[in-house]
């Protein structure tokens, strides 16, 4: 505002300009849960398709609009991998459907394990039947699609997120959390943080680090441990 009064030659000088932006300070951290837990998460959900979306978040790591914009002609059986083109926006009161992405690097391919794999396969059986029985379905080809097809409201699926979370006793856990938790548990397992950022879709190296800096001293401990086997 001040810079187009200078422009606009109402004031002669920016008085702010030099003025240094105070530092982000994170409030609080996300909930993430162990390795346990995520068990114990899935083992409440008795709905097959919750199971399948939360079994997914957990397996990939995806945001939470790229799950619900996930095509199954993007998933594919044979190669284990499911690869994310698009997401789900709010376009006023409605959800659409955006060949758009957070960054460049949220368009990409990765590789799922083989357990949610096949539930995904079974999961899509019985979307097919869906589709076949559902009058006026909207065929999107969405692997987590609403009741007749249509995009699924992200609201919709954090609250689900917050139902079964409570029922395990982590009421502060959000569905942001099933990515912050796949991140925790992969770098736990001493997985490296470039394959990390790109399972993540982060825009740079420095993004992942900066994100999970905090569980380097995981991996410190981890190397210390390891090097005393080999030296010993």
């Amino acid at each position: 505002m001040i810079k187009q009064a200078v422009n606009d030659e109402l004031i002669g000088k920016n008085v702010v300009a030099k003025v240094k932006k105070p530092k982000l300070v994170k409030t609080h951290e996300t909930v993430t849960l162990s390795a346990d837990e995520v068990k114990k998460f899935l083992s409440v959900i008795k709905n097959e398709k919750h199971h399948a979306f939360f079994k997914l978040a957990f397996a990939s790591g995806l945001r939470r609009s790229e799950l619900l914009g996930l095509a199954w002609s993007n998933v594919d059986f044979k190669k284990q991998t499911i690869t994310v083109e698009q997401t789900v926006i709010r376009a006023g009161n409605d959800i659409i459907l955006s060949k758009s992405t957070k960054n460049a690097s949220s368009k990409r391919s990765i590789k799922i394990d083989t357990e949610t794999m096949a539930e995904l396969k079974k999961h899509s059986i019985t979307i097919k039947e869906r589709m076949l029985s559902t009058y006026e379905w909207i065929n999107n080809d969405l692997v987590f699609p609403g009741e007749k097809g249509n995009p699924t409201y992200p609201t919709y699926a954090s609250a689900l997120c917050k139902k079964y979370a409570t029922a395990i006793g982590k009421p502060a856990f959000s569905m942001h959390g099933t990515r912050h938790t796949h991140a925790t548990l992969l770098i736990e397992a001493g997985v490296n943080f470039k394959v990390i950022q790109t399972r993540l879709g982060h825009a740079s190296f420095n993004e992942t680090m900066d994100t999970y800096s905090h569980l380097t001293p995981i991996l410190e401990y981890d190397a210390v441990d390891k090097l005393e086997k080999i030296l010993s």
